[in-house]
This record gives structure tokens, C-alpha cells and sequence, in this order.
């Protein structure tokens, strides 16, 4: 059995990449490929480029298309699994050709998927998803998938991508998070305030910082916001100015982390942090609230995130409306010990729920499944 993940490349998503790496470590075959730019990872993680670098732009563009399916039959053998990653509408247009060798198609759905995208290109999914032997999506998107996709649900199957941070984070918390706030020049009496997880504008870092300006002074000095914004930037590179002059009224100490980071100092930010806001415009299970609970920090979301697969699971997580935040968010501070005793379980049931030890079986069981002939 060989499994052929297509997914954009350069990897843009960490959680890829550690999912093919695991995957490898329990015995299957596995190969990247991006049909798209004409990729492929070889053995040593190194990217291939099917087409010489001497040729670009419109030039590049050209040759990319007239050899797009002669890449795709030359990268897929009999029987291949091809699992498509970042389910882009235009994978319709190919969906023949990926399958006529005989093997089997999945789709695994990140949020922005089928949250960022328009009618015409839900349209153009729909072929897709229909033509896909199975569904992969995390099990809080269901009722939104088959509202946008319906007629699709016995395809479905549930399972999430974990996050090596899980791990990296339940195994640092025994450690001492003074000595990471000295680190990372935070005052150790703050209340440390992460607000959102990257540098895109639908994180609406704007609507927070503007609505803190109504705190008292009082509470003001007692916080310190933190704001990752290490990816994303290149989207609306004058967005990180906007918020930073915006900080600079506010009167409230930050850190804003606009440069690459590794997954220790990731995990870091998540320890000295005391409450997570998440208030994005759209999202599906991202890691990084994920990552947050299992630092057992407060994490106070937008009702409208499809978060309340939390509640159900037990987990300790504050829902609300955009008009209440205000007041949900003083609550929090006015009360700051009773809310961080109720995140204690927290942890414990993240790892139970996405860590990679409790989700790669979930995959290979997938794959075995579609291998031995099933749907």
C-alpha cells in the first residue's frame, strides 16, 4: 500500500508533515507530491522540481499546465491512495485522472476549506467530495459540511491532525514558566493575554485592541498581550503596522512575535500565557487553541466558532457573542483564580482528544481500510 498525499509545496502546514513522518515510522509507504507546482519531497526531505528553475513566470505557468497530467500519470502507480490535502476546488478538474489507475481517493479538509470560499468554488468541491471514496474532517465541521455538501454523509469519516507541540508542550509544563517569562522579558506579576495565532486580518487582533481601550488603567497594568503573528503577513503585509500602532495607544505592555519561530519557542509563548483569545473570523479545530488548553490557559472564544465539541467533551472553555466579550473578558480577570482552577482537567482531555498517539491510528485505519477494498 502507498499512500500519495497532495499537498501545496513548499509544505505550508506543519501538521503535513508531521503527519507523513509518523506515518513512514509505522511502516507505510508514503510520498508528497503538488500537482500544482509540479513537486515532490524526495527521501531526504529535499524539495524536486519537475521543471528546470531556469523558467518563470507566465513561461512557467504555461509549461506547469501542459504538463500537469503527464506529471500526475507518471507520480501514481496501481492501487495508489491518493489523499488530497488543502482541498482546493480545482483538484475537480483532475479527479478522473487521479483515480483511473484504480486506486482510491480521499479528501482530508483543513477549516479554511470550505469556511473561506465561494459559492462557485463550493460548487466545484461538491464534484470533488462526490467523487472521493471517503471524507476526512474533524467531527465539530459536520453539521456546517453537510449543510454546504449534502447527500455526502456516509463518506464521512472523523479524525483531526495532531500537533507535535501537544507533546512538546504536556512535557514542558513541568518546568518553570518564571524562568520563561524572563526570557521572553515579561514582567512575572502580569496577566498574560495571547491574542490570536497568526498575522491575518481574520484574526481580528483590531476589534480586541479597540475594545481593551475601554478597560480601566488599572487593568491595563496588570496585562501583557502577546501576539503571534510568525506566518501569514504576506497576505497584507501593512496589516502587522496597523496593529502595531494601534498597541501603542493602548497603554498595555506586548510582546508582538513577527519572526520564525521553532516549536520550542512556540510552546513556550503558550506556557507563560494565562488566557487565549480567539476570535477569528471563521476556524475549524486549529492546534494553536489546542495548544492553549493543554498549557491550561483561560481560552475565551467567539460563540460562533464551531468550539462547543469542547464543552461536550468536558473541557473548561468560555463561549462568546461579539457584543458580550467585553464583559466575558472582565469577568475572567475579575475572578482570574476561579477560572484557571476550572482548566485543570483541560489538559489531560486535549491529549486524550488530539494528541498523534491518539489520531495516527485513526489514519492508518483509514488507509488499511480503502487498501483491503472498503469504502
Amino acid at each position: 500500500m502507498r499512500v500519495v498525499v497532495l499537498t501545496p509545496i513548499p509544505l505550508w502546514h506543519p501538521a503535513t508533515t508531521e503527519l507523513a513522518e509518523r506515518l513512514k515510522q509505522e511502516g507505510l509507504d508514503i510520498k508528497l507530491a503538488d500537482i500544482w507546482t509540479l513537486r515532490t519531497i524526495g527521501e531526504n526531505g529535499e524539495i524536486l522540481n519537475a521543471i528546470p528553475s531556469i523558467f518563470r513566470g507566465l513561461t512557467l505557468r504555461i509549461i506547469r499546465n501542459l504538463l500537469r497530467k503527464r506529471f500526475i500519470n507518471k507520480l501514481l502507480s496501481n492501487d495508489d491512495i491518493v489523499d488530497i490535502h488543502w482541498c482546493d476546488s480545482n483538484y475537480s478538474r483532475y479527479t478522473d485522472i487521479l483515480m483511473s489507475s484504480g486506486g482510491k481517493l480521499v479528501t482530508t479538509i483543513f477549516g479554511s476549506d470550505i469556511y473561506r470560499n465561494s459559492a462557485e468554488d463550493k460548487i466545484k468541491q461538491k464534484e470533488l467530495f462526490s467523487k472521493a471514496h471517503i471524507i476526512v474532517l474533524g467531527p465539530n465541521m459536520k453539521d456546517d459540511f453537510n449543510r454546504m455538501f449534502p447527500g455526502l454523509e456516509s463518506k464521512l469519516r472523523f479524525n483531526q491532525y495532531g500537533s507535535s507541540r501537544l507533546d512538546l508542550i504536556d512535557n514542558m509544563s513541568r518546568g518553570n514558566s518564571l524562568a520563561l517569562r524572563k526570557k521572553h522579558n515579561i514582567a512575572e506579576d502580569k496577566i498574560v493575554v495571547t491574542l490570536g495565532y497568526n498575522a491575518k486580518k481574520e484574526q481580528q487582533h483590531s476589534l480586541f485592541i479597540e475594545m481593551l481601550q475601554g478597560v480601566d488603567h488599572k487593568i491595563k497594568q496588570q496585562l501583557h498581550l502577546i501576539l503571534p503573528m510568525t506566518y501569514g503577513e504576506n497576505e497584507n503585509p501593512a496589516y502587522i503596522t496597523t496593529v502595531k500602532e494601534k498597541l501603542e495607544s493602548l497603554e498595555i505592555s506586548y510582546t508582538l512575535y513577527d519572526k520564525w519561530m521553532d516549536d520550542v519557542e512556540l510552546a513556550e509563548t503558550k506556557l507563560i500565557s494565562d488566557i487565549t483569545v480567539n476570535i477569528q473570523q471563521t476556524d475549524a479545530l486549529s492546534s494553536s487553541i489546542k495548544e492553549a488548553l493543554v498549557a491550561q490557559d483561560i481560552v475565551l472564544v467567539g460563540d460562533w466558532l464551531p468550539y462547543k465539541i469542547y464543552e461536550d467533551m468536558g473541557v473548561f472553555i468560555i463561549r462568546s457573542a461579539i457584543n458580550e466579550l467585553f464583559d466575558s473578558f472582565i469577568e475572567i480577570i475579575s475572578s482570574f483564580d476561579a477560572h484557571k482552577s476550572k482548566c485543570k482537567n483541560n489538559k489531560d482531555l486535549i491529549m486524550t482528544f488530539a494528541s498523534w498517539k491518539s489520531v495516527l491510528p485513526e489514519f492508518i485505519q483509514t488507509y488499511k481500510q480503502l487498501s483491503d477494498g472498503g469504502n
